[in-house]
């Protein structure tokens, strides 16, 4: 099994924030940007592209996406300033997302350790499928949820996504910990989907 980064962003809903809500200048400053590469400022629109993210807001929704050339440090500070910023308005809930690939040779059986591929098959009147995996399940500070499903274009891949959602504004130590794991996303989502997919008798 082979892992692969393919992105991370974090989500914010608000209450509503107004046009102008958000300070590109602050932005840029706290992470040391410089100018966009591209912008969009159309009410209720803002889109400004950079070359390690990209921030989108729209009405009471703001993304800011880290591009797989951004570093741990970045995504740090990259989040605690569009938090700072979001929570003048208000947060109504706020969602940290990490989306992988995963990479096989033909004679793998990637879910071999937690499905009964043979039973399915069996019950489905086929030879062979292609199975995927999504769990739901409570953490320390958040909502997680993991999903796995196989890419369509190329038979010895799967694409997936982990998220830890937080249906309020999360506390300090939440926010710290959710942070952390975003920067860290490429070690502990690696590591979590090892453990979950190992053969048992490992």
């Amino acid at each position: 099994m082979r892992f692969g980064l393919v992105g991370r962003s974090i989500v914010c809903l608000t209450g509503g924030m107004p046009s102008g809500g958000l300070s590109l200048t602050e932005f840029e400053t706290a992470l040391g940007l410089d100018r966009p590469l591209s912008q969009v400022a159309t009410p209720p629109v803002l889109l400004a592209d950079y070359t390690r993210v990209r921030l989108v807001a729209q009405g009471g929704q703001v993304q800011l996406e880290f591009k797989p050339n951004a570093g741990r440090d970045l995504i740090r500070r990259g989040a605690q300033e569009i938090l700072r910023q979001v929570r003048m308005h208000g947060v109504q809930a706020v969602g940290f997302n990490v989306a992988f690939r995963i990479d096989t040779d033909d004679d793998d059986d990637l879910f071999s350790a937690v499905i009964r591929t043979e039973v399915i098959a069996q019950r489905l009147g086929v030879t062979t499928f292609r199975p995927g995996v999504k769990a739901t399940y409570d953490s320390e500070h958040s909502v997680d949820t993991l999903s796995i499903d196989p890419d369509v274009a190329d038979e010895e891949a799967w694409i997936g996504q982990m998220n830890r959602h937080h249906s309020r504004d999360p506390d300090q130590t939440a926010t710290n910990s959710a942070i952390a794991w975003l920067a860290a996303a490429s070690d502990e989502v690696e590591a979590l989907l090892r453990r979950l997919l190992r053969p048992a008798d490992d």
